[in-house]
């Protein structure tokens, strides 16, 4: 009987507790898994950025709307849904970013035309200052060489 191909999840590697991103670049694409070659990722795991915590991360994609999650009681807020980005870590492990507000309207408004795709950044995610009435998270985010050459 034929193996079948396979497909995995990424586990993140960032600076410090961050979980990294479906293979859309061509330059992550040739990985293998168990000896298969994967031809595309299915699934990818979210990535979970803490507050306070450093990423290094390649932007795979653009950042897009993603699926509107419903109220399962009655009574409950339903929330917008999230904007998300895939994601590469330098070890080409890939995730799903969510994207906050903050954070995406600072890369589309710096990089007009999803100029941000296929770019390193160094980013930090700070606490919403909520003394102030913020909900907000902000960031501090550099553009990066790509930490592999």
């Amino acid at each position: 009987m034929a193996k079948s191909k396979k497909t995995t999840e990424a586990t993140p590697a960032t600076e410090e507790t961050a979980k990294p991103p479906a293979v859309l670049n061509p330059a992550f694409a040739a990985a293998t898994v168990d000896g298969y070659k994967v031809r595309k990722h299915v699934t990818v795991p979210v990535l979970s950025w803490p507050d306070n915590a450093t990423i290094i991360f390649m932007a795979v994609d653009a950042i897009r709307v993603g699926k509107e999650l419903k109220a399962v009681r009655a009574g409950e807020l339903k929330m917008a849904p999230a904007e998300l980005m895939t994601v590469a870590s330098p070890q080409g492990e890939l995730a799903q970013l969510v994207v906050g507000k903050v954070l995406a309207s600072e890369l589309q408004e710096s990089y007009p035309k999803d100029g941000y795709v296929n770019k390193w950044f160094r980013a930090t995610k700070f606490p919403p200052n909520t003394g102030k009435g913020k909900r907000y998270a902000t960031y501090s985010v550099q553009e990066i060489d790509n930490p592999n050459h």
